[in-house]
């Protein structure tokens, strides 16, 4: 007699705008970064900014632009512990009540959980050690212990979701694959999953 091994499932969740109620990258920026890169970054990113509401000027290179401005130059140590503090008192001001509920229900089902973003390590790895979730995102680069303002990899959004998402995991390994988003970023990893939801509807593989 035969028997079959149970494959656990995997759950896939974008973090801004989907976990979060409005985008945390930003936030960030503002939060951490000193009086005189808030004036300087404003006289350069506003202009850029009303390119891309207008779809001008791509989230990718927008958010490139912002981090460069927010953290070159910077000690990662300072940063990290600006990202640590972030995480515990301003994140949860902006959690969704229905993400975390339905993050719990994966964990309490045995489910793989992970947040894939184009949010920064710096807060997001504290945010996720908290909750016990897996997190591919974008990573800052350090250089000598201060920060360049680049990323160490492609940015973490569109296609590089499920890129970085096929690294880390093996798809193969799990039964049935959810996936979590709100943006058209998300759509590439939404299209690898059986069961996927945007902005909280859940969606056909016709759709």
């Amino acid at each position: 007699m035969t028997t079959t091994s149970h494959k656990p499932n995997l759950a896939l969740f974008d973090f801004d705008g989907t976990i979060t109620e409005r985008e945390m990258f930003s936030v960030f920026l503002r939060f951490s970064a000193p009086t005189y890169r808030k004036w300087l970054g404003n006289l350069i990113v506003i202009p850029c900014y009303l390119l891309y509401q207008r779809g001008l000027f791509s989230p990718v290179k927008l958010r490139k632009l912002t981090a460069f401005l927010g953290l070159a130059g910077r000690r990662f140590s300072d940063v990290d512990k600006m990202g640590c503090r972030f995480s515990h008192d301003v994140i949860p001001q902006y959690l969704r009540e229905n993400a975390l509920a339905q993050i719990r229900m994966h964990q309490q089902k045995g489910d793989v959980v992970v947040v894939v973003s184009a949010s920064l390590d710096v807060y997001l790895s504290h945010w996720c050690k908290q909750h016990d979730l897996l997190l591919l995102c974008n990573q800052v680069k350090v250089k000598h212990g201060f920060v360049t303002g680049t990323f160490k990899q492609a940015d973490c959004s569109n296609q590089e979701k499920v890129n970085k998402v096929k690294q880390r995991l093996d798809l193969s390994d799990f039964d049935t694959i959810y996936a979590y988003g709100d943006t058209e970023e998300d759509l590439a990893m939404l299209a690898i999953a059986d069961e996927k939801y945007m902005n909280w509807q859940k969606i056909s593989n016709d759709d």
